[in-house]
């Protein structure tokens, strides 16, 4: 028994050795792991850092592009507003100048017409004037002939009777 005993104590020795030295060789291996994990998780700690500070850099870039865009649209859309006010200040005036030119377009119309009438009238009135003209002058020429045989007859009788005294 004492060799089986010994056998036993030899293999539980070969044993531990070969699990000691396993023990190592792993805990080698899980020291060099951690120590690798922890260099790992130093460089992504970094690298995280690094992606964070970019991207708040880019959250600050595009947060002033936003609000430059926002500061160009307001002034764009208060430009628009003053134009377009303008715009609607310009047409009511072009309307009313619209309504005024027509009522004067009217006016000159009216205007017109009351010169054809009054250069109607003047021309009938001219043309009746010249009418009677006429007729007065024939008239009185008619009148100056009676007047001029009645003086002839008058004259020639007042002849005969002074040349009849005379014979």
């Amino acid at each position: 028994m004492a060799s089986l005993r010994s056998k036993y104590e030899l293999r539980m020795k070969e044993h531990q050795e070969a699990f000691d030295a396993k023990r190592e060789e792993l805990q080698k291996k899980i020291n060099a792991l951690t120590e690798s994990n922890k260099k790992l998780k130093g460089t992504s700690m970094d690298e995280e850092m690094d992606q964070k500070k970019k991207a708040k850099r880019y959250e600050t870039d595009v947060e002033a592009v936003i609000t430059k865009y926002d500061t160009e649209v307001k002034e764009l859309a208060k430009t628009y507003s003053e134009n377009h006010e303008h715009w609607k200040k310009e047409q009511r005036q072009l309307s009313d100048l619209r309504e005024h030119f027509e009522k004067v377009e009217e006016e000159k119309a009216c205007i017109a017409a009351e010169e054809a009438v009054v250069a109607a009238r003047k021309a009938k009135l001219d043309n009746e004037k010249k009418l009677k003209s006429e007729m007065a002058a024939l008239l009185q020429a008619y009148w100056r002939g009676i007047i001029q045989r009645e003086q002839y007859a008058a004259m020639k009788k007042a002849k005969k009777k002074k040349g009849g005294k005379k014979k």
